[in-house]
């Protein structure tokens, strides 16, 4: 024992003092290293257990007991890895076949959790805890897992090449959880068969992030790693995890029949006509078959490519560019973020009525490939211009085919080929694609693509354009808005076989305080991706961006503000100037998950052609001088509610009549849960357009949906889409009598579903919608059509 005198401050011996005192800083830096040093290792190792445990967010079964910890110490958004202010907690373990992990989430006030029962990935305001892994750790692709305190299910694929994050992707897991006195608890079970893995390697390297989202006045996103800033890429900071042990993917397989049945009735209300009905029946089988951990292989036989859920309303009037829709079916979502490039050139919703599908994907080593074909009976394609785009539609039966081929050559570098087919009577469109992906810095990258097209149109393809007896006059004129023909009949309306080819080059900085971005694409009038979404050809741009970040602190009620500029120019293929813009945006991110962006734009654009039989601009157009302001925001101002504005305000050309004029768009919107169980989320878009002092139309569309979910595998959906335009014939100075539109119109879709779902593939479906409308010919608004359906589907995996 030492005596008393030696500790005290006032001691007489200052040598034996110091000497103490660098003990005790050695003892604490050694006692702190001996902490860190088990917590990492523990953190960065997946032990094995040879067991099952029953997924109900109990968290009592021995397993959980002898689990690996870690906690999420940091908070990585809003904030720079600050310290959490809650605690979290996080078991993981693994059994060859099933990754098993176990969230504690601390909260000194449960009361203020916010969980309510939602569809399928419907619950991302809510409370969320999850796992980001990366199974092959080279930073490409991201699977997400995540869940709220109930056991709602929101996972997403996030194609970090890309730089999208797509929910449509649906894993098949099982998910359980529990709101507790000190908070809420989470089991979640992920079976490997759900993602592509190298098993020719002794011991897995993933890499791994768990997280918590925390949000009350602001959405903390927690973390048991750090992220820098000055790193662009999340997903190049995740954790490298080891574990899984030789294990083995096996041959899993998955079939899934699929009964439809509907019944339908239409009829012509103009002419009054009886009820037309039909009855139709559907027998379906899809197959995901795991050839081993690298290779899927998914087929469809009649598959059912029944849309369920109604997509949700736009309006479409004065814009000349066709509107396009999200791919929400099972067999084409399958691995699809391979078969994505800079250009959209795989855009599936183009195929709408196949007899059958099939599919491979898989990886070796540094390569990546996929390939899938399927048949269409009612091919379709987009018929793009630098005006204007239409769709086509062809009567025969098309074959249509990607093939898909990537060689990451190191963590840096990948380069890739991407080839699509398109073939009918009469028809092909054959596209070759090399991209290139550099990544110089971690702040730095460059992407190019370079792309062909080799095209067939049939003979009379321009007759879908052709609303006259003299479209093929040579020596046709045209009045200005009075003509029969338009782009779609000139991009069409070729003999022989034509190509093209389009390119795209990239450089992006980005980092804490700036970014920049400087681009330039260039597609020609000939180039045709009939199986992607290119709506627009027969142009080219150079684009010039430079932007700032302001971090706030939690002395701010504000978190990020962005702002940032840009220049850009638009020519065609005879360098005359389609567009020139000026561009001032600013982006305030703060409390109450608020969102503020605001955009005013300066912009010489050139409106329609003044002779649709000519496709040259000089002295066919007449060039706008245009001024727009832009509002987007929304926040969540307490648990279950949130309320947004968009908002379009300035000059906007009057395509129609080939004029300037004021646009006065509003939509606000708003999402709110009455209860646990009870949602409804509401918006109404107001859009109206005026010219010399008179208004050219209006039209309102309301988006009404209204869910109960009575647990988490039942569910009751209502849909109401309300759609009213008001043309005024008094104000359309280019347009003949003959060809005014109406003056007023009504439409009202409804629907409703009553769904039950297992898992993404074991569900049933039962519904009912209609349609009504009503217009200048009919006075009163009136049912056309209705549809009774059911959809049952069983997923049998093996």
């Amino acid at each position: 024992m030492f005596p008393q005198s030696i500790f005290r401050s006032d001691s007489g011996l200052p040598v034996l003092r110091t000497v103490m005192q660098y003990l005790k800083k050695i003892t604490g830096i050694f006692g702190l290293l001996m902490l860190w040093l088990p917590l990492q290792s523990y953190a960065l190792n997946i032990p094995k257990f040879d067991t099952e445990i029953k997924v109900d967010g109990d968290l009592s079964d021995p397993a959980w007991q002898h689990a690996n910890t870690l906690t999420l110490h940091n908070i990585t958004q809003p904030y720079e890895n600050l310290p959490a202010p809650v605690e979290t907690n996080v078991k993981f373990f693994e059994n060859s076949n099933t990754l098993f992990i176990a969230f504690i989430a601390h909260d000194p006030n449960p009361e203020e959790i916010r969980s309510f029962y939602h569809q399928r990935d419907d619950a991302s305001r809510d409370d969320l805890v999850g796992v980001r892994l990366d199974p092959y750790g080279d930073h490409r692709l991201v699977f997400q897992f995540f869940t709220n305190p109930f056991g709602v299910q929101v996972d997403s694929i996030e194609d970090v090449l890309a730089l999208e994050t797509s929910d449509s992707w649906d894993g098949i897991w099982d998910s359980a959880g529990k709101v507790t006195d000190s908070g809420y608890q989470v089991e979640i079970a992920i079976p490997l068969r759900n993602f592509n893995f190298n098993n020719q390697t002794e011991i897995q390297s993933w890499a791994m992030e768990f997280v918590r989202i925390y949000p009350r006045k602001e959405r903390y996103r927690l973390s048991h790693i750090e992220i820098n800033r000055d790193n662009e890429c999340i997903a190049c900071q995740m954790a490298s995890v080891s574990g899984f042990e030789n294990i083995e993917h096996g041959k899993s397989l998955a079939l899934t029949p699929t009964l439809v049945y509907d019944h339908t009735k239409t009829r012509n209300v103009i002419t009054e006509s009886d009820w037309n009905s039909n009855n139709n029946y559907e027998l379906g089988l899809d197959i995901k078959w795991g050839i081993n951990s690298d290779v899927f292989l998914n087929a469809t036989i009649n598959p059912d490519f029944s849309q369920i859920e109604a997509d949700d309303a736009q309006i479409s009037i004065n814009d000349n560019f066709t509107l396009t829709l999200e791919e929400k079916r099972p067999f084409f979502l399958e691995n699809q973020d391979l078969f994505s490039t800079s250009y959209n050139l795989v855009y599936t919703r183009n195929i709408s009525s196949p007899n059958f599908g099939a599919k491979v994907t898989g990886r070796s080593g540094k390569h990546a490939y996929g390939v899938f074909l399927t048949d269409d009976d009612s091919t379709t394609f987009f018929v793009p211009g630098n005006l204007g785009s239409s769709i086509a539609r062809l009567e025969s039966t098309s074959k249509n085919a990607a093939v898909r081929y990537r060689y990451d050559a190191n963590k840096d570098l990948n380069i890739g080929f991407l080839g699509t087919f398109r073939d009918a009577d009469n028809y092909h469109n054959y596209v070759g694609a090399t991209d290139i992906r550099y990544k110089v810095t971690d702040q730095d990258i460059i992407n190019a693509q370079f792309i062909g097209s080799d095209t067939q149109y049939p003979e009379d393809l321009s007759d879908q354009f052709c609303f006259g007896d003299d479209c093929y006059d040579e020596n046709l004129q045209c009045e200005f808005a009075n003509c029969n023909i338009d782009e779609s009949f000139l991009r069409t309306n070729i003999d022989d076989n034509f190509s093209g080819h389009a390119l795209r080059i990239v450089y992006t900085h980005d980092e804490r305080h700036w970014f920049s971005n400087l681009r330039y694409q260039e597609i020609s009038s000939g180039f045709r991706s009939d199986l992607g979404n290119q709506i627009r050809v027969d142009q080219s741009r150079t684009f010039i961006q430079l932007g700032l970040n302001f971090w706030g602190d939690s002395d701010n009620w504000w978190n990020k503000i962005s702002v940032w500029s840009d220049w850009d120019i638009l020519h065609n293929d005879d360098r005359e100037v389609l567009e020139r813009e000026w561009e001032w945006d600013i982006l305030v991110q703060g409390a109450l998950q608020s969102y503020i962006f605001f955009r005013y734009l300066k912009r010489d654009e050139v409106g329609s052609r003044l002779d649709d039989s000519k496709l040259y601009l000089r002295g066919n157009t007449t060039m706008f001088d245009i001024g727009q302001y832009e509002l987007e925001s929304h926040f969540q101002p307490t648990a279950g509610l949130l309320i947004g504005l968009d908002a379009f305000l300035g000059d906007k050309i009057d395509f129609t009549n080939n004029r300037e004029g004021q646009e006065y768009r509003f939509i606000p919107y708003f999402e709110y849960s009455f209860n646990k169980h009870f949602s409804t989320r509401l918006s109404f878009d107001s859009n109206r357009l005026k010219a010399e002092g008179e208004e050219v139309f209006r039209a309102h569309v309301a988006d009404f949906r209204f869910d109960y979910n009575l647990d988490l595998r039942q569910s009751l959906k209502l849909s109401l889409i309300y759609t009213d335009i008001e043309f005024n014939p008094f104000n359309q100075p280019a347009l003949l009598p003959e060809n005014l539109p109406y003056i007023d119109s009504t439409d009202i879709a409804s629907q409703l579903i009553y769904s039950y779902k297992i898992n993404p593939q074991t569900v049933f479906f039962a519904g009912y919608s209609d349609h009504s409308f009503r217009n200048d010919d009919v006075e009163d608004l009136k049912r056309d059509s209705y549809k009774i359906f059911f959809k049952f589907s069983y997923a049998w995996l093996q």
